[in-house]
């Protein structure tokens, strides 16, 4: 005798309810039916409507076909032709893939391989069947490489794919040095390209890469594609390369001499490097830096030793490998918010050691000064700042004793703060990245606990949503957008340093962990210079730090860097 004294009510299928009455719930039943309904569609059993396409025919019941896919719910129950037809002709669509998408309807499950997923994707698109699609999509992307990438994102763009498409894209421009070295980028058409080197997130350290990377797709078909120069080398940052580089590189290259279109783009170029003073007027898509180009990473306020909230900024130069100290803030501050845009540095909130501020700075670097623009509409540090698309953002933070949710977009054109979407949670001293044109908010401290928790900002929706959440729970951290993938180094939890570094990947959603910080620490700044991730002071335990750590991605291993003048915690950093 079975002895179910001790099983549930779900176990034993009943939902009690009140009264004398219960409900009575099978949850095997629905599947059940539908293994049946599949041995009918096998056997041909009650079938009553016949698929055939060029190379075979299947046979289905209407009922399971439109209850699955919009495409055939409007076909067989809106009146049309079809509704009434024992055989219908499917054209366009192949054999194998009419047949796993049938079985998909009967058995929620299909299987996906190299040699059958784009003419799936296509059947899946066709027929509106949205999920497939979707798993299509991600098994391309789960094995895009510097081979593929090109060939999936012209792919994706013949059929409309653009989410697809974009994801092809970010693949290449993150591995843009290694695939414009491949035979298959010479086969890129002149649009494509242009997508490719227009964009802000083209992972290059040096612009001389993206021009000798046009000349060469250029002169692989010279007679054709000459004429396009003038509209290629528009798109290259000439303004970013140093003096020297673009008299010795770019000006000696006789296809740019030849065009006076070229010859006009390089004369402004100069005209920008000449006239400091007049750098404003003469910036433009040419002079503007890309996210990964950066040269050097500056260092701004934060707490000494002794707790003196600093307006000191030091920058470290790529090249010359040396801190050196720039022109220091008009207000001490630290746990403020810090970003780059449009080739000047912003600093926002924080605090003075009294007072939690609501003052916004800008730092022109060519004239070495800071300008205070109009102020946050509230009060915040440990917020998070970034720039999406020209404007800047401040997420999050605390006021006295409460956390924020609330965040704010800066738009310098009008000098004025607007209210922007709400995070779903109220958290200080997260870390911030953007990525695929999204801002990313990881960990921080809600007031209670640590979190790792993470939020995605569309400014497309004005709306947070949450991702995948960390392995581990930190605030006092920092996120750093780099080749493709979002890293958050060190932190705390719980008052315990951490030296855990884990990274985010946003084509699959998941967290991986990677070669931890040399020592401990939390309320460091950091930022990406030459490709590679710096993170600068913060705090050990014991003492704020000076240090500073580099981390190479291709290696994944963390070495030491020059040291920083001053020792400072909770100090913002920033790549220009």
């Amino acid at each position: 005798m079975n002895d179910v004294s001790e099983a549930s009510p779900a176990e034993r299928g009943v939902n009690i309810l009140e009264g004398d009455g219960h409900l009575y719930t099978n949850a095997q039943h629905c599947t059940d039916v539908l293994v049946n309904l599949n041995k009918y569609r096998q056997s041909g059993l009650l079938c009553d409507v016949t698929l055939k396409c060029e190379d075979g025919v299947l046979h289905a019941h209407r009922a399971v076909l439109s209850a699955n896919c919009d495409y055939f719910r409007s076909m067989f129950c809106n009146g049309m032709m079809e509704s009434s037809s024992d055989e219908i002709i499917i054209k366009g669509v192949d054999y194998n893939s009419l047949s796993l998408l049938i079985e998909y309807c009967y058995t929620s499950s299909i299987m996906i391989t190299q040699s059958n997923v784009k003419k799936l994707h296509v059947a899946a698109n066709i027929f509106n069947f949205q999920e497939v699609q979707k798993a299509c999509e991600m098994f391309l992307l789960g094995r895009i490489s510097i081979e593929n990438c090109l060939t999936v994102s012209q792919y994706a763009a013949q059929h409309s794919c653009y989410r697809l498409m974009e994801s092809a894209d970010t693949f290449t421009r993150n591995h843009f040095v290694d695939i414009s070295r491949t035979p298959y980028f010479y086969d890129l058409d002149k649009d494509h390209l242009i997508r490719l080197i227009a964009h802000d997130d083209l992972s290059v350290c040096s612009e001389l890469t993206v021009f000798h990377a046009v000349i060469e797709w250029v002169k692989f078909d010279q007679d054709k594609r000459r004429s396009y120069l003038p509209d290629l080398v528009k798109h290259v940052r000439l303004g970013t390369i140093s003096p020297k580089l673009l008299l010795d590189c770019v000006e000696t290259e006789p296809l740019v001499l030849e065009e006076p279109k070229c010859r006009t783009l390089l004369d402004d170029v100069k005209a920008y490097h000449l006239l400091p003073e007049c750098r404003d007027e003469l910036s433009s898509v040419l002079t503007k830096r890309r996210k990964w180009s950066a040269l050097c990473l500056y260092a701004v306020g934060g707490e000494n030793n002794s707790g003196t909230k600093l307006n000191s900024v030091e920058r470290y130069h790529s090249e010359a490998k040396v801190w050196l100290q720039v022109a220091g803030m008009n207000t001490g501050r630290s746990s403020m918010g810090v970003t780059v845009c449009n080739g000047n540095l912003y600093v926002g909130g924080g605090f003075d050691g009294s007072t939690f501020l609501n003052s916004v700075e800008r730092y022109v670097p060519y004239s070495n000064s800071w300008t205070n623009i109009a102020p946050l509409k509230c009060s915040r540090s440990c917020m998070g700042m970034e720039c999406l698309n020209d404007f800047v953002y401040a997420i999050g933070g605390r006021l006295e004793e409460s956390r924020l949710s609330t965040v704010e977009r800066y738009d310098s054109h009008r000098d004025k703060w607007f209210s922007a979407g709400s995070m779903a949670t109220s958290r200080s001293a997260a870390g911030v990245a953007v990525m695929d044109n999204c801002i990313y908010v990881v960990g921080g401290y809600d007031g209670n606990t640590d979190l790792n928790t993470v939020e995605r900002y569309d400014p497309r929706l004005d709306r947070w949503s949450q991702v995948g959440p960390m392995t581990k729970h930190r605030s006092l951290t920092a996120a750093v957008a780099l080749n493709g993938l979002i890293y958050v180094p060190g932190g705390q939890i719980l008052m315990t340093m951490l030296d855990y570094v884990e990274c985010y990947d946003p084509r699959n959603n998941q967290w991986y962990s990677m070669a931890p910080l040399m020592s401990p620490r939390y309320g460091f700044g950091a930022g990406v210079v030459g490709g590679k991730m710096y993170v600068a002071g913060g705090c050990n335990g014991a003492a704020r730090l000076n240090t500073v750590e580099m981390y190479d991605p291709i290696l994944n291993s963390w070495s030491l860097g020059p040291t920083m003048g001053d020792q400072r915690h909770s100090l913002g950093v920033g790549s220009l």
